[in-house]
């Protein structure tokens, strides 16, 4: 162990050539024992390694007068590190931080040998990516920070295709003792990929490559009752560090790409490795890019998405309204003022207006809006609510006096319901600045059995909070 540390001490710093290796052995031996004080002379190793004496002379005066400098203690009990297959996962995790700890402080050093500026790694890694994006929150500007510091010491290539972890392999991570210097390896051939997750087990994940379909055991701090989280078909960028035969480190940072997210998230995927075709899949320079291209993907599909989003919420609503004559306004408001499922959000001379409201047994809430107006009542809801139980509602309450309603689809000029839905956004406005928690429940989506339904449920509610938020930055308002 000592005679290993002793070169190991010597050829850091001098780095000789190794052109003579039963000169260099005998040169070790032989400090070894003249720096722990027992004599020995050249002759004697030399014969035992069949070499020249005066070659074991020279190079063992170079070790001796470096060691003489830097005096070793003996007594000191050294550090041994095992085999890879002789320690188990935890222990192999451990190698892992420990390599990366000395992988950062050799990226330090390096920079000017590398051939590559922050600036410009930084430049490149960052090109396409809209920083200035409202889905650019703090959570994905962290986690792209972190795949860029993985990226930088691990992937980015330099002029002559080697990355600051080849180079570190090179100078340290190939003269590492056992398990580091497999660590060390396995780093440095790593990159970050697409993993469809499975669930498996009582509490295991199978991670199953996007491009290959391989699947590998993952362990990771997933925390306890990690199925739960499980959406089908989620996907998992990460990079995987090797464990154990088919067991994978799956290693943070991690990136989630829902389902929903797939389409556009692919789109920009192909976008970007057009240029990288045709290519070697067991080519690992190919695999590094690739890794960068699918953090980009992903990061251009969150933007998509939201820049859709954007576009949806800015059309018009599209609302549906139904129309009835209304012979006694007067005594129909007094009923609808009674009655707790209408609660009034304006009125003066020309009109009121209220909102429906029902608890659907704590799920969710049926609700809409109403307007009496010079004769007519009109009224309107959300897609995907109960019209006709809004429709009983009504007759019910003003049964008693006798009023009969009878609803009709509403047709009439873009101006007049444009007016009207002007309406329905300034009353709802007003209400919801007024009652925060109730606008919490009124805006949530609904879970439907017509998924066409409650995706046009989705987009109405979408379109709608954005012409609230609109409507209140506009009278000096926000929802509080």
């Amino acid at each position: 162990g000592w005679i290993l540390f002793i070169w190991n001490e010597f050829s850091k710093i001098y780095r000789p050539k190794i052109s003579q290796t039963r000169e260099w052995l005998a040169s070790l031996e032989y400090s070894y024992w003249n720096l722990k004080g027992q004599k020995i002379n050249f002759a004697q190793v030399a014969k035992k390694f069949n070499v020249s004496t005066g070659l074991v002379s020279k190079k063992a005066q170079l070790i001796i007068r470096h060691f003489q400098n830097i005096p070793l203690d003996f007594n000191v009990e050294l550090v041994t590190y095992p085999y890879w297959n002789e320690i188990n996962n935890r222990e192999k995790i451990r190698a892992y931080e420990e390599v990366k700890q000395h992988l950062k402080l050799f990226s330090y050093s390096v920079k000017e040998e590398w051939g590559h500026t922050e600036q410009q790694v930084h430049e490149d890694f960052y090109d396409n990516i809209n920083t200035a994006g409202k889905f650019w929150d703090e959570s994905n500007k962290k986690i792209y920070g972190q795949f860029y510091q993985q990226y930088y010491e691990l992937d980015c290539q330099n002029n002559n295709s080697s990355t600051i972890a080849n180079l570190f392999w090179e100078s340290q991570g190939k003269r590492f003792p056992g398990s580091l210097k497999t660590a060390a390896f396995n780093l440095m051939t790593s990159y970050v990929g697409a993993y469809k997750i499975k669930p498996t087990g009582r509490n295991e994940l199978i991670f199953e490559d996007y491009f290959t379909g391989k699947q590998y055991n993952a362990q990771g701090n997933f925390g306890v009752n990690v199925h739960q989280s499980i959406v089908p078909g989620m996907i998992s960028i990460t990079r995987l560090l090797p464990l154990e035969a088919n067991s994978m480190w799956v290693e943070e940072p991690m990136f989630i790409v829902m389902p929903d997210m797939q389409d556009l998230f692919e789109k920009n995927y192909q976008m970007l490795m057009e240029r990288l075709n045709p290519f070697d899949i067991t080519d690992i320079v190919y695999l590094k890019t690739r890794g960068k291209n699918i953090l980009k993907a992903n990061i251009m599909a969150v933007d998509d998405l939201e820049q859709n989003a954007v576009h949806l919420a800015k059309q018009p609503l599209q609302m549906k309204w139904q129309i009835a004559s209304v012979m006694h306004s007067e005594l129909m408001l007094d009923l609808l003022y009674q009655c707790k499922n209408f609660r009034l959000l304006h009125s003066d001379r020309e009109r009121a207006c209220f909102i429906w409201m029902i608890n659907d047994q704590g799920k969710s809430y049926q609700w809409g809006y109403l307007i009496i107006e010079q004769g007519y009542l009109l009224i309107s809801m959300p897609p995907g609510k109960d019209i006709n139980r809004f429709i009983k509602d009504i007759r019910r309450t003003v049964k008693s006096a006798d009023i009969v309603v009878a609803f009709r689809p509403f047709k009439s000029s873009i101006k007049t319901l444009k007016a009207v839905e002007n309406l329905f956004i300034a009353d709802l406005a007003e209400f919801f600045h007024n009652n925060p928690d109730l606008s919490l429940n009124l805006l949530r989506q609904d879970v439907l059995d017509d998924e066409d339904l409650e995706w046009e449920q989705g987009i109405f509610l979408l379109k709608l909070g954005n012409l609230l938020m609109e409507h209140l930055h506009e009278t000096n308002k926000s929802l509080r």
